[in-house]
């Protein structure tokens, strides 16, 4: 069986006194995003950092990645001074094969 990393971060927003723009910007930087104008003139996707690493989203800030990639994210998560924790879980076959 394959491992991974479950990677569950919040933000706490008011004890911390983060700021819900600085709070959109890792969601942003993480997920990416549509990026549309009021009129809709243009759309393009904005990617983020998990477009280019193989990752299950099981619910907005609980993803499972590779080991290999686990340090990139949690890297930009701490930037934020987001709570960040993080186990080695062993993944199902079905999950190994959305990794592999």
């Amino acid at each position: 069986m394959v491992n991974g990393v479950l990677i569950l971060f919040r933000l706490r927003r008011k004890d911390q006194n983060i700021e819900m723009k600085n709070a959109c910007k890792l969601y942003r930087k993480l997920y990416g995003y549509n990026n549309s104008s009021y009129y809709g003139r243009y759309h393009n996707r904005v990617p983020g950092l998990l477009d280019g690493i193989k990752h299950i989203r099981y619910i907005n800030s609980v993803i499972i990645v590779r080991k290999e990639d686990s340090e990139k994210i949690i890297k930009l998560i701490k930037e934020y001074n987001a709570d960040v924790h993080t186990w080695e879980v062993k993944l199902s076959e079905s999950e190994a094969n959305l990794l592999a």
